[in-house]
């Protein structure tokens, strides 16, 4: 990621784009909407948020960005049976800064 060409609600559209307008929701059981992206600097070993600033614009070149999707999918055919109602998704991704 380049921190001094990207911003956050670009990076929270794409991942939107990407899911398609699939039948996603929140964990409120809302529509999935960009805001449900989470993007922040991060320790790449641990996965926690850097201390004391983990936003990921501030990240120095070679630090950790970290992009986390959580949502809930409900399946186009819940009645076929071996599928639950709603299936909990997480998707986690973590590359380096290009400050």
């Amino acid at each position: 990621m380049n921190t001094s060409t990207q911003n956050t609600a670009m990076i929270q559209n794409t991942v939107v784009q990407y899911l398609a307008n699939q039948n996603f929701t929140d964990s409120s059981g809302h529509a999935f909407s960009a805001s449900d992206v989470v993007v922040m600097q991060v320790n790449p070993a641990t996965g926690a948020p850097t201390s004391p600033d983990s936003n990921w614009y501030d990240a120095p070149f070679g630090s950790s960005i970290m992009v986390q999707v959580n949502t809930k999918f409900t399946a186009l055919f819940p009645t076929f049976g071996f599928l639950p109602t709603t299936v909990n998704l997480q998707g986690t991704a973590v590359m380096s800064s290009e400050n």
